[in-house]
């Protein structure tokens, strides 16, 4: 099975499966039958949240944005993302589906990021979508190297 298909459909799966249980639950009648379905849903939840580690997030709902730790592209598959978002200091995993034109515009702006010795950034493009399309679709996420600020003048003393 395709490693980016599993990371969506198995939770996708689990969350269809923890929706009938609990509308089992709402419209039982018997207090063990809702008993059951709560301890299911519980079992369920816990297979999901075990099941999501080490996983790379999907990028259908919210694209990556912050810092490039690292990058592997997966040519017939994926381009996964090892990103520090702003203000974390927590990096998460992220899975791209494979594009050409995404493949090279990272390589690119990496080269050009090293170059200039500045890290790597990923975020949303500001022409954006529209919404209900997949991001990776609307080639919402761009990587660009982070523009160099340079500091206040400072003040010199006049006594």
């Amino acid at each position: 099975m395709n490693e980016a298909l599993s990371a969506t459909a198995l939770p996708a799966l689990f969350g269809l499966l923890a929706v009938t249980v609990g509308a089992c639950a709402i419209s039982a009648r018997g207090a063990w039958v809702r008993a059951t379905a709560f301890s299911v849903s519980l079992g369920l939840s816990a297979a999901l949240w075990q099941f999501s580690l080490g996983q790379p997030r999907p990028v259908l709902l919210s694209p990556p944005t912050g810092t490039v730790l690292s990058y592997q592209l997966d040519e017939p598959r994926a381009i996964y993302l090892w990103v520090t978002p702003p203000g974390s200091s927590v990096p998460a995993a992220y899975a791209l589906p494979w594009s050409e034109s995404q493949a090279a515009e990272l390589q690119q702006a990496a080269e050009q990021a090293k170059r200039q010795g500045q890290p790597l950034q990923v975020g949303r493009r500001q022409n954006g979508g529209r919404p209900g399309r997949m991001a990776q679709e609307q080639g919402e996420v761009r990587f660009y190297p982070l523009r160099h600020r340079p500091l206040p003048p400072k003040e010199v003393d006049g006594s």
